[in-house]
């Protein structure tokens, strides 16, 4: 192996870590964002459950909140 090739091997190394360390401090940033929005309109963590558990059920399509409460009475 020549030095060049050295040199360039850690050269890819070092921009992959920044790009990786980059995703990681964005993602960090997004999901603090998404905390301060559900603290904001008071979501709880049982509210954001159930939302996930619909999403799952109705495959990705969300019912409206006034679809969820008939759903709701109709199950008593």
């Amino acid at each position: 192996m020549s030095f060049e090739v050295i040199v360039r091997g850690f050269g890819y190394a070092i921009a992959l870590l920044a790009l990786i360390g980059a995703a990681v401090w964005y993602g960090w940033e997004l999901r603090e964002r998404l905390a301060v929005k559900i603290e904001y309109f008071r979501i709880t963590n049982r509210q954001w459950a159930d939302y996930d558990a619909q999403r799952r059920v109705n495959h990705g399509k969300v019912p409206l909140r006034a679809e969820l409460h008939t759903h709701r009475q109709s199950d008593k």
